[in-house]
Protein backbone atom coordinates (compact mmCIF):
# COMPACT_ATOMS: atom_id res chain seq x y z
CA UNK A 1 0.00 0.00 0.00
CA UNK A 2 1.29 3.45 -0.87
CA UNK A 3 0.68 5.27 2.39
CA UNK A 4 1.97 8.60 1.14
CA UNK A 5 -0.31 8.77 -1.87
CA UNK A 6 -3.27 7.85 0.30
CA UNK A 7 -2.35 10.53 2.88
CA UNK A 8 -1.99 13.13 0.14
CA UNK A 9 -5.40 12.19 -1.25
CA UNK A 10 -7.06 12.54 2.17
CA UNK A 11 -5.27 15.84 2.84
CA UNK A 12 -6.37 17.33 -0.48
CA UNK A 13 -9.93 16.02 -0.09
CA UNK A 14 -10.14 17.82 3.25
CA UNK A 15 -8.77 21.02 1.72
CA UNK A 16 -5.62 21.20 3.87
CA UNK A 17 -2.29 22.55 2.67
CA UNK A 18 0.86 20.63 3.46
CA UNK A 19 1.92 23.46 5.78
CA UNK A 20 -1.42 23.37 7.69
CA UNK A 21 -1.12 19.62 8.34
CA UNK A 22 2.52 20.09 9.36
CA UNK A 23 1.54 22.69 11.95
CA UNK A 24 -1.40 20.67 13.29
CA UNK A 25 0.61 17.44 13.53
CA UNK A 26 3.93 18.97 14.63
CA UNK A 27 5.67 17.16 11.75
CA UNK A 28 7.93 19.19 9.49
CA UNK A 29 6.78 20.12 5.98
CA UNK A 30 9.84 18.34 4.59
CA UNK A 31 9.05 15.12 6.42
CA UNK A 32 5.40 15.27 5.35
CA UNK A 33 6.46 15.84 1.75
CA UNK A 34 8.75 12.81 1.87
CA UNK A 35 5.97 10.70 3.39
CA UNK A 36 3.40 11.86 0.81
CA UNK A 37 5.83 11.08 -2.02
CA UNK A 38 6.53 7.64 -0.52
CA UNK A 39 10.21 8.48 -0.05
CA UNK A 40 10.04 7.51 3.64
CA UNK A 41 7.69 5.56 5.87
CA UNK A 42 6.27 7.31 8.94
CA UNK A 43 6.61 5.78 12.38
CA UNK A 44 3.37 4.72 14.05
CA UNK A 45 3.53 7.83 16.27
CA UNK A 46 4.09 10.20 13.34
CA UNK A 47 1.29 8.64 11.31
CA UNK A 48 -1.10 8.91 14.27
CA UNK A 49 -0.30 12.64 14.65
CA UNK A 50 -0.81 13.30 10.93
CA UNK A 51 -4.07 11.37 10.87
CA UNK A 52 -5.30 13.20 13.98
CA UNK A 53 -4.65 16.49 12.15
CA UNK A 54 -6.81 15.14 9.30
CA UNK A 55 -9.48 13.96 11.78
CA UNK A 56 -8.97 10.31 10.85
CA UNK A 57 -8.28 7.24 12.97
CA UNK A 58 -5.74 4.62 11.93
CA UNK A 59 -8.63 2.23 11.40
CA UNK A 60 -10.41 4.61 9.06
CA UNK A 61 -7.22 5.24 7.13
CA UNK A 62 -6.41 1.55 6.62
CA UNK A 63 -9.98 0.24 6.37
CA UNK A 64 -10.70 -1.85 3.33
CA UNK A 65 -14.33 -2.49 4.22
CA UNK A 66 -16.24 0.69 3.51
CA UNK A 67 -19.79 -0.60 3.24
CA UNK A 68 -21.84 -3.28 4.89
CA UNK A 69 -22.29 -4.33 8.46
CA UNK A 70 -20.03 -6.87 10.14
CA UNK A 71 -21.59 -6.36 13.60
CA UNK A 72 -22.99 -9.90 13.60
CA UNK A 73 -19.82 -11.50 12.27
CA UNK A 74 -18.17 -13.72 14.87
CA UNK A 75 -15.29 -15.37 13.01
CA UNK A 76 -12.70 -13.49 10.96
CA UNK A 77 -10.44 -15.72 8.86
CA UNK A 78 -6.73 -14.99 8.44
CA UNK A 79 -7.40 -13.65 4.95
CA UNK A 80 -9.88 -11.12 6.43
CA UNK A 81 -7.16 -9.37 8.45
CA UNK A 82 -6.01 -5.90 7.40
CA UNK A 83 -2.35 -4.88 7.72
CA UNK A 84 -2.52 -1.44 9.39
CA UNK A 85 1.23 -0.88 9.75
CA UNK A 86 2.96 1.95 7.90
CA UNK A 87 6.44 0.49 8.51
CA UNK A 88 8.69 -2.04 6.81
CA UNK A 89 9.62 -4.82 9.22
CA UNK A 90 6.34 -4.58 11.13
CA UNK A 91 2.94 -5.99 10.25
CA UNK A 92 -0.02 -5.14 12.49
CA UNK A 93 -3.03 -7.23 11.54
CA UNK A 94 -6.43 -5.91 12.67
CA UNK A 95 -10.05 -6.80 12.10
CA UNK A 96 -11.42 -5.49 8.79
CA UNK A 97 -13.72 -2.74 10.07
CA UNK A 98 -12.56 0.59 11.40
CA UNK A 99 -12.17 1.41 15.06
CA UNK A 100 -15.29 3.50 15.53
CA UNK A 101 -17.32 0.31 15.40
CA UNK A 102 -15.40 -1.57 18.08
CA UNK A 103 -14.68 -0.96 21.75
CA UNK A 104 -11.65 -3.25 21.88
CA UNK A 105 -8.79 -3.33 19.41
CA UNK A 106 -7.06 -6.64 18.93
CA UNK A 107 -3.87 -6.90 16.89
CA UNK A 108 -1.74 -9.78 15.67
CA UNK A 109 1.73 -8.17 15.50
CA UNK A 110 4.62 -9.57 13.46
CA UNK A 111 8.04 -7.94 13.95
CA UNK A 112 10.82 -8.89 11.55
CA UNK A 113 14.37 -8.96 12.96
CA UNK A 114 15.08 -5.36 14.03
CA UNK A 115 11.47 -4.34 13.32
CA UNK A 116 9.82 -1.81 15.61
CA UNK A 117 6.96 0.62 15.96
CA UNK A 118 9.44 3.34 14.96
CA UNK A 119 12.27 5.29 16.54
CA UNK A 120 10.00 7.70 18.37
CA UNK A 121 7.80 6.99 21.34
CA UNK A 122 4.06 7.46 21.06
CA UNK A 123 1.06 7.45 23.35
CA UNK A 124 -2.70 7.30 23.02
CA UNK A 125 -5.78 7.14 25.18
CA UNK A 126 -6.57 3.91 26.99
CA UNK A 127 -4.94 0.76 28.28
CA UNK A 128 -2.93 -1.87 26.43
CA UNK A 129 -2.06 -5.49 27.11
CA UNK A 130 -0.67 -8.45 25.25
CA UNK A 131 1.35 -11.62 25.17
CA UNK A 132 4.61 -12.40 23.38
CA UNK A 133 4.10 -15.60 21.39
CA UNK A 134 7.61 -15.93 19.97
CA UNK A 135 10.85 -13.99 19.69
CA UNK A 136 12.29 -11.27 21.93
CA UNK A 137 10.62 -7.86 22.22
CA UNK A 138 11.89 -4.83 24.08
CA UNK A 139 8.91 -2.86 25.35
CA UNK A 140 9.85 0.67 26.36
CA UNK A 141 7.25 2.31 28.61
CA UNK A 142 7.63 5.62 30.39
CA UNK A 143 11.44 5.62 30.14
CA UNK A 144 11.91 2.00 31.26
CA UNK A 145 12.87 -0.99 29.14
CA UNK A 146 11.16 -4.37 29.62
CA UNK A 147 12.24 -7.56 27.81
CA UNK A 148 9.43 -9.85 26.66
CA UNK A 149 10.12 -13.51 25.96
CA UNK A 150 7.64 -16.12 24.70
CA UNK A 151 4.78 -16.46 27.19
CA UNK A 152 5.45 -13.12 28.89
CA UNK A 153 2.47 -10.78 29.15
CA UNK A 154 2.28 -7.01 29.56
CA UNK A 155 -0.21 -4.38 30.63
CA UNK A 156 0.20 -0.58 30.83
CA UNK A 157 -1.56 2.75 30.63
CA UNK A 158 -1.31 3.74 26.95
CA UNK A 159 -1.07 7.44 27.78
CA UNK A 160 2.52 6.68 28.82
CA UNK A 161 5.11 7.06 26.07
CA UNK A 162 5.91 3.64 24.60
CA UNK A 163 7.38 1.70 21.70
CA UNK A 164 8.15 -1.93 20.75
CA UNK A 165 11.32 -3.38 19.14
CA UNK A 166 12.27 -6.90 18.09
CA UNK A 167 15.73 -7.41 19.60
CA UNK A 168 15.99 -11.12 18.83
CA UNK A 169 17.56 -12.99 15.94
CA UNK A 170 14.23 -14.34 14.67
CA UNK A 171 10.81 -12.98 13.83
CA UNK A 172 8.74 -11.99 16.89
CA UNK A 173 4.96 -12.34 17.22
CA UNK A 174 2.70 -10.63 19.73
CA UNK A 175 -1.05 -10.64 20.32
CA UNK A 176 -2.23 -7.36 21.82
CA UNK A 177 -5.46 -5.66 22.82
CA UNK A 178 -6.24 -2.12 23.78
CA UNK A 179 -9.20 0.01 24.53
CA UNK A 180 -10.52 2.19 23.11
CA UNK A 181 -9.88 0.87 19.62
CA UNK A 182 -7.77 3.12 17.42
CA UNK A 183 -7.13 0.89 14.39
Amino acid sequence: MLIGAKLKSYRKAKGFSLRAVAELSEVTVGTLSQIENDKTSPSVGTLKRVLKALDLSMGQFFSVVEDGDASGQVIFKAEDRVNVSPLDGLRLFALPKFAGERKIQMLFEVYEVGGSTGNEYYSHEGEECGVCLEGLIDLHVDGKNHRLEPGDMYYFDSTKQHRFTNVGETQARVISACTPASF
